[in-house]
């Protein structure tokens, strides 16, 4: 059987039990450390804190100072695109200018050559239509000129045969007239057959002694009116040399 041990022993473990339990309940009355430690932490805890947010303001404004950048960044970019897209569009423009003036500049060369073949084409025609009624102003006028001498040729030879026939009617008016002697029944005699019969009566005599020539006919012409005609027929010539050559047709 074991060995139990004595009064003596069990005392003092009891005594060194007691020591422990005060000991702990001491320990566990003194909460000093323990606010000490609960201060501690707090104040670590606000200092944390107050760092998180010192360390979250520097964050911010670094942030805000780096967006501010990056604005200032892009900004000046797309500054930099707008200047050069400017730039493009003032060199297109430029170019598109320069296109536009260039072709402008063909259409009214085209323009040009087109108006001068014109113009040439022009001359062209008014020359050879020049030179077509020149030609017939030359034969106009050549016709007028044949026309004109041989009109007067004609004249000349209808002068001719005027004066020849104006001869020949102051011939046949120079010509004496034979009267040849007319017997016709008085009226003495129609009347009254027991009168007696008259002498016929004697034509009357001129100052001279010459009996009057009676009018005669020449070709159903009166020699008065033959010889109105003669002394008209001078005018009429002098009329018809003083016409013009497209009158005389």
């Amino acid at each position: 059987m074991a060995d139990t041990p004595d009064v003596a022993q069990l005392i003092t473990q009891m005594h060194g039990n007691i020591d422990s339990i005060h000991k702990c309940m001491q320990s566990l009355s003194d909460t000093k450390s323990h606010d000490d430690e609960m201060d501690r932490l707090e104040k670590e805890r606000e200092d944390k804190i107050a760092e998180l947010r010192t360390a979250h303001e520097d964050a911010i404004k670094q942030l805000a100072e780096l967006r501010e950048k990056e604005q200032k960044e892009v900004e000046e970019q797309r500054r930099q695109e707008e200047e050069e897209l400017m730039e493009r569009r003032r060199r297109e423009d430029e170019e598109r200018k320069a296109r536009i003036q260039m072709e402008e500049e063909e259409r009214q060369r085209l323009r040009q050559e087109e108006d001068e073949k014109k113009n040439q084409e022009l001359e062209e025609q008014q020359k050879t239509l020049q030179e077509t009624v020149e030609e017939q102003l030359e034969k106009l006028e050549d016709e007028m000129e044949r026309r004109v001498e041989e009109g007067r040729k004609m004249l000349q030879e209808l002068d001719e045969k005027r004066r020849a026939i104006n001869a020949q009617i102051e011939a046949a008016l120079n010509k004496p007239t034979v009267i040849p002697t007319i017997t016709y029944r008085s009226r003495a005699r129609t009347i009254g057959r027991k009168s007696s019969i008259e002498p016929p009566v004697e034509p009357a005599k001129e100052a001279n002694g010459v009996a009057p020539e009676p009018a005669i006919e020449i070709n159903g012409i009166h020699p008065p009116e033959i010889a109105k005609e003669v002394t008209e027929s001078p005018k009429e010539a002098e009329s018809v040399e003083g016409m013009a050559p497209d009158q005389i047709n």
